[in-house]
């Protein structure tokens, strides 16, 4: 399949999740920051916490994704919607990967939505850094032969003058750079256009290169202006640099 991209959370206020157990450290507001960073805890693990959200009004969702989590496949899960709170339809989940947990299935619409996590933890607590419920987009073309990832780290070097050396850790973050030739003004071109105007540089989203390995998508920004250069009547090129703090 053609990679897909979650670029916008439809949780969108603290108001709209309530959570049966939170540690007052680790509020639940960390969950849709955007800052990875900053984390959600659940004050107790082993039983079962849910994770309720209320949208108002009938809201389609189609994907599910979750960064920076403490949680495992030995665990028992269960995304629930309906008209009516609790909801009691499932969706279907995808198996829990390490750090990342991104879930696809065919489109719900409901107004309230439970996500059930049960796990027994050495930690005493479940952990997420980001909690998105939201309808993905899907490209129609893959990238082209000649793409890259690489990693960096930025940090700052001190030496005295006797030679002893020592340095200010800072950033790492990962990138991938990907080179798409001949894709369509009205499809792919179209939608990098609104992620960029929607997010542009600095707000991250969920990008999913391989929907068969999950694993591998990233909590990441455009780290390039875009640019395309027309190819043929309709069709552009464009190298799309993504970036993922870590």
């Amino acid at each position: 399949m053609p990679p897909r991209i979650l670029s916008r959370n439809k949780i969108t206020a603290s108001s709209m999740l309530t959570i049966s157990s939170t540690s007052v450290s680790f509020p639940k507001g960390n969950l849709i920051d955007e800052i990875v960073g900053t984390v959600h805890r659940s004050a107790t693990a082993g039983a079962t916490v849910t994770y309720d959200v209320d949208f108002s009004a009938a809201t389609a969702v189609t994907e599910l994704a979750i960064r920076k989590h403490n949680l495992t496949s030995a665990g028992t899960f269960s995304l629930l919607y309906g008209a009516t709170s609790p909801p009691t339809n499932a969706a279907t989940l995808g198996a829990v990967t390490p750090d990342v947990w991104v879930s696809f299935f065919g489109s719900k619409t409901a107004r309230y939505w439970r996500l059930n996590v049960r796990q027994s933890i050495a930690s005493g607590f479940y952990e997420m850094g980001e909690l998105w419920l939201g309808t993905y987009d899907e490209f129609t073309r893959h990238h082209a032969i000649g793409w890259s990832k690489g990693r960096e780290e930025g940090h700052v070097m001190h030496e005295t003058q006797g030679g002893a050396r020592w340095y200010l850790a800072g950033y790492q973050r990962r990138t991938l750079r990907l080179p798409l030739r001949r894709i369509d003004n009205g499809n792919d071109v179209s939608v990098w256009e609104t992620i960029f105007k929607n997010r542009g540089q600095t707000k991250p989203f969920f990008f999913t290169r391989d929907t068969a390995v999950p694993s591998a998508t990233l909590f990441c920004r455009v780290g390039t202006p875009l640019e395309f250069g027309q190819q043929f009547l309709e069709r552009f090129n464009v190298d799309i640099v993504l970036e993922e703090e870590l």
